[in-house]
């Protein structure tokens, strides 16, 4: 039972990870946008629990990507990003490790220690349990910060649909807006 759940929680922390990559990067016109973001999720459509972590700091753990300008500006532009910044290099790194590690061990557990494991030893049965415990416990804190950062970011959309004058403001914007618990500030001529 506790395998199936932490299996469970594995393939869950895949698809947050999917859906928070598949959301660092949306920009276009406005008949543009839609589009570009099923490009932005069907790119992670297929990508392993491994792949996906990489691209997560590919995304969101990297500095902003060059957005390309429009040319011609017959519809509104909307660029948005996300990013969490980590400016400390070894703090990154160990971030990355946390990550890193989940995926060793999803992978370790799942390619290896269940071909070996024998279902009629005691021993087999309580290192499975105190191994899936341990998982646990690396698994849990990342998933609920990449659902906070997700609550986070339907929480601006939000925002946005609830307050229009912030999108059509034409470039007066405040240098930041407050929405409840979150802060946005204005970088470069674009709310972050």
């Amino acid at each position: 039972m506790k395998l199936g759940r932490l299996i469970h929680r594995y393939q869950k922390f895949e698809a947050l990870l999917k859906g928070v990559v598949s959301i660092s990067n949306v920009y276009g016109k406005g008949n543009e946008l839609e589009e570009n973001f099923r490009k932005f999720q069907s790119a992670t459509d297929g990508q392993t629990l491994g792949s996906i972590t990489n691209r997560l700091f590919e995304t969101i753990y990297s500095p902003p990507k060059k957005i390309p300008e429009p040319t011609n500006l017959d519809q509104p532009f909307i660029s948005m990003e996300w990013r969490i910044e980590i400016k400390n290099p070894e703090m990154l790194a160990r971030q990355r490790k946390k990550f890193q590690a989940v995926v060793e061990d999803r992978n370790t557990l799942i390619h290896q220690s269940l071909i070996k494991f024998n279902l009629e030893s005691d021993t087999d049965c309580q290192s499975l349990i105190d191994e899936i415990d341990r998982q646990h416990k690396l698994l849990d804190p990342l998933s609920h910060e990449i659902q906070n950062l997700l609550k986070n970011h339907i929480d601006y959309i939000q925002a946005l649909k609830d307050n229009p004058e912030l999108l059509t403001s034409q470039g007066n914007l405040p240098d930041t807006v407050e929405i409840g618990d979150l802060t946005f500030t204005k970088k470069s001529q674009q709310l972050t």
